[in-house]
């Protein structure tokens, strides 16, 4: 557990340091280089354990930080890939509790051929394959009981994405993720429009996002968090793509 938080921490640091300096950076001709830093305000719903996360403990909505990072490059077969992180912590409700839960999601993905070009970058749709790594933590005080469980995993997942761009400073964007065996189930779904008011570099977006994370009713040991998170909330970021 220890090696996974620090590869987190590592990476959300990798990626602070893209976003700043990505807005100055000039890639080679053919490759897309874009990224953003958000606000998600989350709802929290589900369960964890067999405590409800609104009607039990009352955690309340909270903005959250979100980051993300894609590169795109013209050689062919190669997949272009996207790197996202989101440290997620819920808490403020009346029981004392809090769900801390860190998501890294990365993603390899290939754009379906000669769509961009038949529809003159107007539409493109993109599939693929990639990890969600989640650490998640409950601690609570209910009913006289203080407890503190956690749980983290490394979960495959299918993609889909779709982008629809009908003029230069208007884009409309949808994702998709899944993954479902066993017990281990999760699934994520975003749709977002951006903007570019200040040129073709620059942009500001904004959208809803959901997602729900299930580990319950298998093998489990005592100290094993057992969750069925389901939550959502709308969202807005800043980025560069150049």
């Amino acid at each position: 557990m220890k090696m996974k938080k620090t590869l987190q921490a590592l990476a959300a640091l990798a990626l602070l340091a893209c976003l700043t300096a990505g807005s100055a950076w000039a890639g080679p001709a053919g490759f897309d280089f874009s990224g953003a830093v958000g606000a998600w305000f989350v709802t929290p719903g589900g369960k964890a354990e067999t405590l409800d996360l609104d009607s039990d403990l009352g955690l309340e909505t909270k903005a959250n930080l979100d980051l993300w990072l894609r590169l795109e490059h013209p050689v062919p077969l190669l997949p272009d890939v996207k790197v996202e992180y989101a440290p997620l912590k819920l808490d403020g409700g009346r029981a004392s509790s809090e769900v801390d839960l860190k998501l890294l999601d990365v993603t390899a993905y290939w754009h379906v051929p000669f769509l961009r070009a038949a529809t003159s970058d107007v539409l493109d749709a993109t599939f693929g394959v990639g990890a969600r790594s989640y650490d998640a933590e409950l601690k609570f005080s209910h009913q006289g009981q203080t407890r503190g469980v956690d749980a983290d995993k490394i979960l495959p997942m299918l993609y889909a994405g779709a982008r629809i761009q009908p003029v230069r400073y208007f884009a409309l964007v949808g994702e998709l993720r899944g993954y479902s065996w066993n017990d281990d189930k999760t699934s994520d779904a975003m749709v977002k429009v951006e903007i570019f008011p200040f040129g073709d570099y620059l942009f500001m977006g904004a959208g809803y996002r959901y997602m729900t994370l299930q580990n319950a009713d298998g093998p489990r040991h005592d100290d094993e968090l057992n969750m069925d998170i389901k939550q959502g909330g709308f969202f807005m970021e800043v980025g560069f793509d150049i």
